[in-house]
């Protein structure tokens, strides 16, 4: 009810409303016999239940009228349950108390931060000074409605980021935090100690589908912020990350995500159109195609990538990186639709009229910066970024005579770099 509430509101969080919520015993009795809900065998509850775990779900099972008078199993979405919100805005569990207590599996823990940042309660607690402790951890108790007036003043308005301050500076690995994509490095670095590659692939693969182009090309924040850097030498991560991703190149080992959709009837049948096919575009698209949708990705050059395609140089990321990191997504259904130019060669409502429902817009920043100087404008002088682009769709472009490149940041280096391996006669910046 929560989610069809919610979409009727029309703030929903994208899941199938239907058959998550499981009745039990009497309750389950009620629903039937007034039509709103029919039985289903203990095979079927072990398969929702476990689809609504790879889906994040929260299993609430409420003990309103006592531990051994359990009526219902709700898997809830955290986004829209009215029980879990309310508790957490009024500030007190009793709203949604279960009957049962969540256990830390610490053979398979890896301290990837996961469970801290979704947790509805705030409960897990994960930070730097947490290890140096000794005993047990105690955590702190908190006033209930039960032992004193309860008004406004004891509300959370702000739950929604208070309950992930556990994942701020002090509540995660630093190298976590620094990392633009939060990717959670320190559980993949454990996960590769222990030889379990496929599974650091798949949780890097969580918060970034390109971990091979990043291998390439990242400015290793993760590496600066490092603990161990303190000590001697910082962690050698993105060295790490690119091996693991190294594997998942090649077409026999590659790493197809299993769709972890948020419905019990199979893949969603909307339309959904994504306008740019660089790295947002392609992101936006892996994320879809992995919650069950089949997205067509619409680029108006001839080869898919954006900026990891045409702004940076082979020498710095070959191209068959790229390819085959999008070839994953291919495998996944996306469908890339090059040289198409949407406003142009197609128009959104024509792609409406198409049945398109969903537009994600992802066109990038391509233009390159002009420095405002005179001359700007004259024959022969031209933006960094169109230069490469230039080259990229020439390859055997010759550059003739002397070059002068204004600037001195990563792609100015990139520009005179390449003017020199076609060919021009000096390169002074």
């Amino acid at each position: 009810s929560c989610r069809l509430a919610e979409r009727v509101r029309g703030d929903g969080c994208a899941d199938d409303p239907e058959d998550w919520c499981l009745a039990i015993g009497d309750m389950a009795d009620y629903c039937v016999e007034t039509g709103k809900g029919h039985y289903i065998t203990y095979d079927e509850v072990i398969d929702i239940c476990t689809k609504a775990e790879k889906n994040g779900f929260v299993h609430q099972i409420t003990n309103i009228d006592g531990e051994d008078k359990i009526f219902a199993i709700c898997n809830c979405n955290v986004n829209v349950c009215y029980a879990l919100r309310t508790s957490q805005l009024f500030n007190t569990p009793n709203l949604s108390r279960s009957a049962f207590v969540a256990h830390v599996d610490e053979e398979k823990c890896v301290a990837c931060g996961g469970c801290v940042e979704v947790c509805p309660a705030g409960a897990p607690q994960l930070g730097q000074k947490l290890p140096t402790r000794t005993g047990k951890i105690s955590y702190p108790t908190q006033d209930l409605p039960d032992d004193k007036f309860w008004g406004e003043s004891d509300w959370d308005w702000n739950y929604k980021n208070n309950n992930r301050i556990e994942c701020h500076d002090t509540g995660t690995a630093p190298c976590k935090v620094a990392c633009p994509a939060h990717i959670s490095v320190q559980g993949y670095l454990r996960m590769a100690a222990e030889g379990r590659y496929r599974d650091a692939l798949e949780l890097i693969k969580k918060e970034n589908p390109f971990p091979a182009v990043c291998g390439r090309v990242c400015n290793k924040r993760c590496e600066a912020a490092c603990t161990r850097g303190t000590i001697d030498q910082a962690v050698a991560i993105d060295d790490v990350k690119k091996f693991i991703a190294q594997k998942d190149l090649e077409a026999e080992h590659r790493f197809i995500p299993e769709p972890v959709i948020p419905s019990n009837r199979g893949r969603f049948n909307q339309k959904i159109a994504i306008i740019g096919a660089g790295p947002a575009g392609l992101s936006c698209a892996y994320y879809l195609a992995e919650r069950g949708y089949n997205p067509v990705v619409f680029e108006k050059n001839l080869l898919p990538g954006g900026m990891m395609v045409y702004g940076i140089p082979s020498y710095k990321l070959e191209k068959n990186v790229v390819a085959a990191e999008i070839d994953v997504l291919k495998e996944m259904g996306v469908e890339i639709r090059c040289g198409v130019e949407v406003g142009k060669d197609i128009t959104l409502d024509e792609l409406r009229a198409q049945g398109f429902i969903g537009f994600y817009v992802a066109i990038g920043c391509q233009g390159g910066r002009k420095a405002t100087i005179a001359g700007e404008d004259a024959d022969g002088v031209i933006s960094a970024v169109d230069f490469l682009h230039f080259v990229t769709e020439h390859p055997q472009h010759e550059v003739h005579g002397k070059t002068v490149v204004i600037g001195g940041g990563n792609v100015a280096i990139d520009a005179a770099r390449v003017s020199a391996r076609c060919g021009s006669e000096s390169v002074t910046m």
